[in-house]
């Protein structure tokens, strides 16, 4: 009785250790695969930082440009206004 519920014990042992076993060798085999997975994420993650760092730059400067000519446009009212000013004191 006590030889079969040791046997028992080291088979259920066994099973979990074959399973363990198994589990490791299936993540060997795969590992390649996971590896390249992960560069290809970081490789995707780069190229999108990269592309995403084109785009605020490409803001930035048509904030610039757009800063600029909002100047000029302003400054070409003032200008404008102060002909019309001028021209209404001398009448």
């Amino acid at each position: 009785m006590e030889y079969e519920k040791k046997l028992r014990e080291k088979k259920i042992d066994h099973e979990e250790i074959t399973e363990k076993y198994d589990a490791i060798e299936e993540f060997w085999l795969r590992k390649p695969e996971i590896e390249e997975e992960v560069r290809q994420k970081k490789d995707e993650l780069e190229n999108e930082k990269r592309i995403h760092a084109e785009n605020i730059e490409k803001k930035k400067a048509e904030k610039v440009q757009e800063t600029e000519k909002l100047r000029r446009d302003m400054l070409y009212w003032i200008k404008e206004t102060k002909a019309q000013l001028l021209s209404l004191n001398e009448t």
